[in-house]
């Protein structure tokens, strides 16, 4: 008896930092919480409820109003927010588990910034569709090159005699699709398709957890896809979609630091809550 007592206190510490270690790897996504029996009831009990921002601006594909319903109606216990795109900034960002980036084609050279910045500090994004397909400068983003035009008057010209103001105007004339935003999510946009009949999905990755209980294949209603030209190499395609007897990437992830992952159509029209839940759970614990 005197025995057990003396190790009763290591028996203690021993099971708090194995469970700081197991809120850890959770937190951080090295381990996905449904992969540990029970422990995600315990994991949001301790660490609270998930925040998620739904980005959107004045065009693009899918309905954030329906996406935000749809997200509610299954998950009760996570915290959904609507996001206007002109209030980004990197400090905002920074505070929710998850961005969604649905009706927002249109994007300034300030937001890619923003969004620049949430992704390389291992934040997690569900990108829709046609989102952050068509770059423009807004009237920020002249005056923020019209003043380094200003105080840098005698420095601020580049090899082809521009001046930052002009190459940021060049650049965008030429930037096609996602632009430099192509190397996170490792695809480049090619153009928006409009489906006149249902699209089929089809899993082929299986044992992804996206794809974890559905059907191999499952047909949807008729709505946009994105087609976009994936690089096998940096991405792990889940789904694909058949439209009019042809092949295109439906849903994949990005291989980038947090969790990036592409839906080629509005998710709210997935004619699947299995799928719907899936992608949260995968990407949100809480």
């Amino acid at each position: 008896m005197e025995d057990v007592k003396k190790e009763l206190p290591h028996v203690i510490v021993l099971a708090l930092l194995i469970l700081v270690l197991l809120v850890i790897v959770t937190k951080f996504k090295v381990v996905h919480c449904s992969e540990i029996p029970q422990w995600c009831n315990v994991y949001c009990q301790i660490m609270g409820r998930s925040r998620v921002a739904i980005i959107s601006g004045e065009e693009g594909m899918g309905s954030p109003t329906e996406l935000t319903k749809v997200i509610q109606s299954l998950r009760y216990y996570t915290v959904v927010e609507p996001f206007p795109a002109k209030e980004m900034s990197g400090g905002l960002l920074k505070d929710y588990d998850l961005i969604i980036l649905e009706h927002f084609r249109t994007i300034t050279a300030g937001q890619v910034t923003a969004l620049k910045a949430y992704l390389n500090a291992g934040g997690s994004a569900l990108w829709i569709g046609d989102s952050a397909s068509k770059l423009y400068l807004s009237d920020e983003d002249l005056a923020e090159a019209r003043l380094i035009d200003e105080t840098w008057a005698s420095q601020n010209k580049s090899d082809n005699g521009l001046t930052y103001t002009q190459s940021m105007q060049k650049a965008v004339n030429e930037t096609k699709g996602f632009g430099e935003l192509s190397g996170y999510l490792m695809a480049a946009f090619v153009e928006k398709k409009a489906a006149s009949g249902p699209i089929t999905l089809r899993m082929v990755a299986k044992g992804h957890l996206i794809a974890k209980g559905l059907k191999t294949e499952f047909s949807n209603p008729p709505a946009e896809l994105a087609v976009v030209n994936e690089r096998p190499a940096g991405v792990t395609k889940i789904a694909v979609a058949t439209v009019g007897g042809k092949e295109y990437p439906a849903i994949f992830e990005s291989n980038y630091i947090g969790k990036i992952v592409f839906v080629a159509f509005p998710l709210e029209l997935a004619n699947s809550t299995a799928l719907i839940t899936n992608v949260f759970d995968y990407l949100v614990t809480c």
